[in-house]
């Protein structure tokens, strides 16, 4: 084991830049990037065989306030679990503003205590 490693040392420093280059050689082959996917080429990957997508997005007729219970009128039990699921992992928009102002507090007070002037000053 000793003699392999002998020999491979003799190796190395005979034939060693030849050995670096042909490593660094293998490295940038490796880095060598194709072109990226065209647009259509993604979407015909990604979407079922026969799907259209319309050239312009068009809203129905149909005006009005969203009602609590919209997702409801959809029947797909996986959309609603991926709403609730959102909504319970959602922070109230009320309990970050509780935050920030607490925030803004800490900083005051902080910067009261840096800033403190003694009566014999």
């Amino acid at each position: 084991m000793v003699q392999l490693g002998l020999s491979v040392l003799r190796l190395m420093r005979r034939h060693g830049w030849r050995l670096g280059l042909a490593a660094g050689a293998v490295v940038l082959a490796g880095c060598a990037l194709k072109e990226p996917p065209t647009h259509s080429a993604v979407v015909k990957q990604a979407l079922p065989q026969g799907t259209r997508i319309p050239g312009t997005w068009r809203a129905g007729d149909r005006a009005g306030e969203v009602g609590n219970g919209w997702v409801a009128q959809f029947n797909d039990p996986a959309l609603r679990a991926i709403v609730d699921e959102a909504i319970a992992h959602n922070p109230d928009l009320r309990a970050a503003a509780a935050r920030v102002a607490i925030a803004q507090q800490t900083v005051v007070v902080v910067g009261s205590s840096c800033c403190r002037r003694s009566a014999s000053d």
